[in-house]
């Protein structure tokens, strides 16, 4: 029960939804409503886009395309996202929630709630996700725009959507060269809200890494790259002397550059270091050639209880 609902509109076509949004700018959009549910606060108007057949997932030769209504569970068991980059988004699905909460939450609600510790959300950007948005123009008609995942959050619960704008695919282009990548969560109990989180991912030419993807969460106001730490990976070759020395540099760069807070769930120093830690399981995970293109890593056991990597040093 959703307190104070002052309106409830369950549109079947994307022009009307749209329509509804335009008409009313404090409308909230409603998808599995996991987090909408959880707040307190009364919604003046509430969007349901769960009829807008926007739950799709495909994967065509220029991208793979996740419906923004697409269930977190339905992401996780297709086959095509399993391929995908070493599984990497299977690993971010499996660490998202409950079976139950996969069953409600979907792609473009975890990325429009913009939550610092989202857990699809690092995993996306790895890949260089795009979002795709769509508005009514003067005209009535359906205008789209793109914008990189990349700077879609501008702080904690905010995002660049404009107003009457709804999110409606999440793109992840298709790699030009070998991707090696990784996810790690880690929190305080089985499924719980990530204390820290990270998405680790390498272009590869033979052992040679062309470009380096690390993205960190819940130790900043947002899903954040940090350049400086792919910068010091970047032409380097995972079988090279100064390959360990690279991923030093790039774990201080990681640690250098995040604003963790303390909270109820642990301390920024705590933070600060297993997020270190992290980086850097992910970095040696990337680089081990025998683990390559194997998807079933992220059933080995749980990522996120201490217990399972050993102590965090």
């Amino acid at each position: 029960m959703i307190p104070g609902l002052g309106a409830y509109y369950r549109p079947e076509r994307l022009e009307e939804a749209l329509n509804l949004l335009h008409e009313e700018p404090q409308a909230r959009v409603l998808a599995g409503g996991t987090d909408i549910l959880l707040e307190t606060e009364s919604q003046h108007a509430l969007v349901d886009v769960s009829r807008l057949g926007l739950d799709a997932i495909r994967h065509d030769a220029d991208a793979l395309v996740l419906g923004a209504t697409a269930r977190i569970e339905d992401v996780l068991h297709h086959e095509a996202v399993r391929q995908w980059a070493d599984g990497v988004l299977v690993g971010a699905c499996l660490n998202f929630g409950t079976l139950q909460v996969r069953n409600l939450a979907t792609v473009g609600g975890n990325v429009a709630h913009a939550l610092p510790a989202a857990d699809l959300v690092p995993a996306l950007m790895a890949l260089d996700a795009q979002v795709h948005l769509a508005r009514l123009d003067d005209a009535g008609g359906v205008r789209h725009r793109n914008l990189a995942l990349d700077g879609f959050a501008t702080g904690p619960f905010a995002t660049r959507i404009e107003p009457g704008e709804l999110i409606v695919e999440v793109r992840v282009p298709a790699p030009t060269r070998t991707w090696r990548a990784h996810f790690r969560k880690i929190g305080r109990v089985l499924k719980d809200l990530a204390q820290v989180n990270c998405a680790v991912a390498l272009h590869l030419d033979g052992s040679s890494v062309r470009a380096a993807r690390i993205v960190v969460g819940a130790v900043h106001p947002t899903v954040t790259r940090v350049a400086d730490a792919e910068h010091a990976l970047r032409q380097g070759d995972t079988r090279a002397d100064d390959w360990a020395a690279r991923c030093c540099s790039a774990v201080q760069a990681v640690r250098d550059f995040i604003r963790p807070i303390d909270d109820v769930r642990c301390s920024a120093a705590w933070r600060r270091h297993v997020c270190g830690v992290l980086v850097q399981r992910s970095l040696e995970r990337c680089a081990q050639r025998k683990h390559a293109g194997r998807v079933p890593c992220y059933e080995d056991g749980p990522l996120y209880r201490v217990g399972v990597d050993g102590d965090l040093s």
